[in-house]
């Protein structure tokens, strides 16, 4: 896992750039929506600017992040919503003993974790019987840049490979954000987030554009900035 000091350097800035992206979150966020009910946990939460997507259909969400600045803001969005932090790099995770949670969410969260595996693991584990794990990663191994220093990039057949492994049927895995994946060919060797090489007007462009971004997911111009995968451990 990336370090966690090292890190906080510049996971504000980066929340500070996409708190200009509601519609964005709406997006990518709704698309899980279908399987976000019941009880969630939703890991590496930030600031829980995805929260509003879908804590309506959530009977209890559990914030997971490191950062308790970023989880007062997570906290308050909604009553149902319970703020815990936790280093998920951790062995083991004993902030989730107890927990039968009928979803797991990790939005561009994975990624960071050096050990994918165990990582998923763990976070199986807090999943009940017939319940989700709901995961959207950065797509395209071969587009590996220095812009993913910090993280990584995984192919459809990664991820077809990780939930075989943790005997998880694979329900739904598609590339979204066509157009996206074209911008971070054009930014790939920036030694920066991606969000944070966009200047602010820009991002709030893109926030009133996100209608004709997400009609281009109709068009097979890119493989996709991001991979949405739905996984569902037996019953």
């Amino acid at each position: 896992m990336t370090d966690l000091h090292a890190a906080n350097r510049t996971y504000h800035v980066a929340q500070s750039h996409m708190e200009l992206l509601p519609n964005y979150y709406r997006w990518t966020y709704g698309i899980f929506r279908p399987w976000l009910a019941g009880t969630v946990v939703e890991l590496g939460c930030g600031a829980g600017l995805g929260l509003p997507a879908y804590v309506d259909r959530a009977t209890r969400v559990l914030a997971v992040d490191h950062d308790e600045r970023l989880l007062e803001r997570a906290r308050a969005v909604s009553p149902k919503v319970e703020a815990m932090k936790a280093d998920l790099g951790a062995a083991h995770w004993h902030e989730f003993d107890g927990v039968a949670a009928d979803a797991v969410l990790m939005m561009d969260v994975l990624e960071h974790f050096a050990d994918d595996m165990a990582f998923l693991t763990a976070a199986r584990d807090i999943v009940k019987p017939g319940g989700y794990l709901l995961i959207k990663v950065p797509a395209g191994a071969a587009r590996y840049s220095p812009m993913d220093e910090a993280s990584g990039r995984y192919d459809p057949a990664d991820v077809r490979s990780l939930a075989a492994r943790l005997g998880l049927s694979v329900v739904k895995l598609y590339p979204i954000n066509r157009l996206g994946g074209l911008a971070y060919r054009l930014k790939n060797n920036a030694r920066s987030n991606f969000s944070r090489s966009f200047a602010r007007w820009q991002l709030q462009a893109i926030n009133v554009g996100l209608p004709l971004i997400r009609l281009g997911d109709m068009l097979p111009v890119s493989e996709g900035l991001s991979l949405a995968a739905v996984l569902r451990k037996p019953a």
